[in-house]
């Protein structure tokens, strides 16, 4: 989600604004549209953008939401800007801000250019990604009629995001609706045990053998490390984290482990706990290893996630995270799905049971992302 910027006529130039510190800094006052594409024009109010002396950063107010920061965060991360600034309280608002499109479109560009692509990244559309979840919780069809009226936007407007999808190969459309790709539907949890179960259980022992013992974990929802959770199960005095129902319980109880569960509903397909709970529960500790799983790799967009909430919280976890591990068996090499999770460089290894292919490895190498290849002897180690 790239955010998108305006300026009110009414906006003083030149003027100052009192921080909570007391000292006097030149501002333009800022607010973020978060869903560019809408039409209706919803503007949240952020901060103050202090350009002073090139001194560039952004002063945000106490109380912006996660998903202002999470778009402000994004920004800066290509644009060089220090989000550990200054924060305003909430009764100093002074709104709005000063136009910064061009700062979104050196953004775009910037990230085009290190990615070498020339189209702008899949799903930057932040209403395109709203259909893939909404179709996603229907099952995987739906029609245009009930998706406009979910999403509060026209007809039309549907049509013109569908047409998108399709092009880059992620919908089909059906007479009056549409339907995900096969490709784009992840089966429940149950099911996946079942899919490459062997490829898995070779992951999970190379990933159990870099675990020692007293070490703190994460562990997302997902069949691999399900997997990874038993294989653990011999190690001693475990300090582990987890969202999911599979992991806590393989975990709980044996060895001195300590498991501590994100609260949150539980849902039903895979056992998983989301929400604001469960994310401001994770924010509280420190980790060693982010053990995080995905459901499609490829050269172009790297580790991808076919649920938004999940790549949210796995983002959340890989940034409290010394050293982050991917886990997918290579039936995911060349597959796309809805959700990037995150630039590749922000994982430092990819744990797997086959050899990738070529544009991968090169994907992998110039990320300086470890490779580790399970083989069948690990799997009768520990």
């Amino acid at each position: 989600m790239y955010p998108v910027f305006r300026r009110r006529s009414h906006s003083p130039s030149g003027a100052t604004a009192q921080h909570s510190l007391g000292a006097k800094v030149p501002y333009k006052r800022v607010a973020v549209k978060a869903n560019p594409q809408n039409e209706t024009n919803i503007w949240f109010f952020v901060g103050f953008w202090d350009n002073s002396q090139s001194n560039e950063r952004w002063i945000l107010q106490q109380n912006a939401s996660p998903q202002v920061r999470f778009a402000l965060k994004t920004a800066s991360r290509s644009d060089r800007i220090d989000l550990q600034t200054l924060m305003l309280p909430s009764h100093q608002r002074l709104l709005d801000p000063e136009a910064a499109i061009e700062l979104r479109d050196r953004t775009r560009n910037r990230i085009r250019t290190m990615s070498g692509m020339s189209q702008p990244p899949l799903h930057a559309n932040h209403r395109e990604r709203e259909i893939l979840e909404e179709l996603r919780l229907a099952g995987g069809a739906s029609r245009i009629q009930f998706l406009a009226e979910r999403l509060g936007v026209s007809e039309e407007t549907i049509r013109r995001n569908i047409r998108s999808l399709e092009a880059n190969g992620l919908v089909t459309k059906v007479h009056g609706g549409v339907h995900i790709k096969d490709s784009m539907i992840e089966p429940p949890l149950h099911l996946r045990m079942n899919e490459n179960a062997e490829a898995k259980r070779m992951i999970a022992a190379s990933v159990a053998a870099m675990i020692e013992d007293g070490d703190t974990l994460f562990l997302d929802v997902g069949s691999t490390t399900a997997f990874i959770a038993v294989a653990l199960q011999k190690h001693q005095k475990l300090f582990v984290v987890t969202n999911a129902l599979s992991v806590a319980h393989a975990l709980a109880t044996r060895n001195g482990n300590r498991v501590f569960f994100a609260g949150g509903e539980l849902r039903g397909h895979d056992g998983g706990a989301f929400g604001m709970e469960a994310a401001n529960f994770l924010r509280r500790f420190n980790i060693h290893h982010a053990i995080l799983s995905v459901g499609a790799i490829n050269a172009t967009s790297g580790f991808m996630l076919h649920d938004l909430e999940e790549a949210e919280y796995s983002r959340e976890a890989a940034s409290r995270a010394e050293n982050c591990i991917i886990v997918a068996d290579s039936a995911k090499f060349g597959r796309s799905a809805p959700i990037v999770l995150n630039e590749p460089s922000s994982f430092d290894v990819l744990v797997t049971d086959d050899m990738p292919p070529a544009d991968i490895r090169f994907m992998l190498e110039r990320n300086e992302i470890e490779l580790v290849v399970a083989n069948r002897q690990r799997t009768e180690q520990r």
